[in-house]
C-alpha cells in the first residue's frame, strides 16, 4: 500500500471505516464484513491501536472497532518513499476464541522459536497462523519474530474477544523467560519481571543412575 500508514484491520461488526493517510491525501474507506468473524490483520512493525464506536441496525448489540496501523515515518528532512522489496511486511490473522486454542498458538509459537528439530518431530498443536508457520517450518522464528507474534496475539485476544483472554501462569512465565515479553497483568510481579530480565534459569539434565547388580539372595555353596 503506497502512503505513510498500511491500515490493517481487528473486525468485529459488519461495517468499519478506516482513515488512510497517502502522501497527499486523507480518504475514508467503508468496507463490510461478515458479523461475528474475530480476525486481526497486522503489520510488522508495533501498531498503534484506536478506538471508534460504529453504528449498527438496531437489531443488533453497539460494537467497538479497533483499527490497528503501522507507521513508516521518515527521518526529518528525508523523502517518503514506498517501502522496497526488501523490507518485509508479516501479516498475522487470529481467529482462536478460546483458552485452549489460544495456549496451543502460543506453544506453537514458542517450540518453533526455541527448538525446530522438536517442532517438526512433534508436529502442530493449533491451527493458527498455517501460512507463517509453514513459510518459516525449515528456519524456525526469530526471537524478533516470536515475540512479534506474541504481542499481536495479546492485543487481539484482549482487546476484540469478550471476555480478554490471557495464557496460564506457567505459558506466561516461559514466554516471558525466552522473550523478555510481560503481560499487563504481570507487570507488578517481580517473579515474572525477573524472568524478562534474567531469563529461564538453566536445566539440569537429568541424572541417570547405574544399573544395580541383581541380588542373588547371598552367597553361594
Amino acid at each position: 500500500m503506497v502512503g505513510n500508514y498500511e491500515t490493517q484491520l481487528i473486525e468485529e461488526s459488519s461495517i468499519m471505516s478506516i482513515n488512510y493517510y497517502s502522501a497527499s491525501k486523507r480518504s475514508t474507506i467503508k468496507l463490510p464484513f461478515l458479523l461475528n468473524v474475530a480476525a486481526v490483520l497486522l503489520g510488522i512493525t508495533s501498531p498503534a491501536v484506536s478506538q471508534t464506536d460504529g453504528r449498527l441496525p438496531n437489531n443488533i448489540a453497539p460494537h467497538r472497532f479497533y483499527v490497528a496501523q503501522t507507521q513508516n515515518t521518515p527521518a526529518s528532512g528525508q523523502p517518503q518513499r514506498p517501502a522496497t522489496a526488501g523490507q518485509s511486511r508479516a501479516t498475522y490473522r487470529f481467529t482462536f476464541t478460546t483458552s485452549l486454542e489460544y495456549s496451543k498458538c502460543l506453544d506453537d509459537i514458542l517450540l518453533l522459536y526455541e527448538n525446530k528439530a522438536q517442532f517438526q518431530e512433534r508436529g502442530r498443536q493449533s491451527n493458527c497462523l498455517a501460512e507463517t508457520f509453514q513459510a518459516n517450518s525449515t528456519g524456525g522464528f526469530s526471537k524478533a519474530q516470536a515475540r512479534q507474534m506474541i504481542d499481536f496475539a495479546n492485543r487481539y485476544a484482549t482487546t476484540l474477544l469478550k471476555p480478554g483472554l490471557y495464557p496460564p501462569r506457567g505459558q506466561r512465565e516461559r514466554i516471558a523467560g525466552l522473550l523478555g515479553f510481560v503481560y499487563e497483568i504481570d507487570k507488578n510481579d517481580q517473579e515474572i519481571r525477573q524472568l524478562a530480565t534474567q531469563g529461564l534459569p538453566p536445566v539440569d539434565p537429568p541424572v541417570t543412575e547405574e544399573p544395580q547388580p541383581a541380588d542373588d539372595g547371598g552367597g553361594g555353596w
